[in-house]
């Protein structure tokens, strides 16, 4: 399986992708993902720390500036994300049901939804993309660099 890149609309960096092995393929693509990752990270600890959305105890926002990046691969398809925060880091009991940060993420009932996930990867759409194919093409240069 090649690393398809097709959807960042730079058909020279596919063809440089392409003409790597597929390992060294997934390296690039993966570290690239990692950066992203990690931007959109950033961003949503922005908004939680901004106007955008009450902060009552901070709890949340440090419960995603510990989330770690998690990654799913199979034989062909890769998958980045960001995981939410636990419960405990949240200070939820076990055995309580509620789950808040998608409830302050998307509303509820009672409450007007509050996103501030969604901001962070819609509001940049266009930048990451550019960064996200710079990053691949370092990532090519780098790797032609070693042979």
């Amino acid at each position: 399986m090649a690393v398809d890149i097709s959807v960042l609309g730079v058909p020279e960096l596919q063809r440089k992708l392409r003409a790597l092995p597929e390992k060294i393929q997934k390296r690039v693509a993966v570290s690239a993902l990692r950066k992203a990752v990690t931007r959109a990270k950033r961003r949503i600890i922005s908004h939680l720390s901004g106007s955008r959305v009450g902060v009552r105890t901070g709890a949340l926002r440090r419960g995603f500036k510990r989330a770690k990046t998690k990654s799913a691969s199979r034989r062909n398809f890769l998958r980045l994300g960001l995981e939410l925060p636990q419960r405990s880091d949240l200070g939820i009991p076990e055995g309580d049901k509620y789950y808040y940060p998608l409830a302050v993420e998307y509303g509820h009932t009672n409450a007007p939804a509050h996103p501030y996930i969604r901001p962070a990867i819609d509001d940049y759409r266009e930048e990451e993309f550019a960064k996200l194919a710079s990053d691949i093409g370092k990532g090519i240069e780098r790797e032609a660099a070693k042979r």
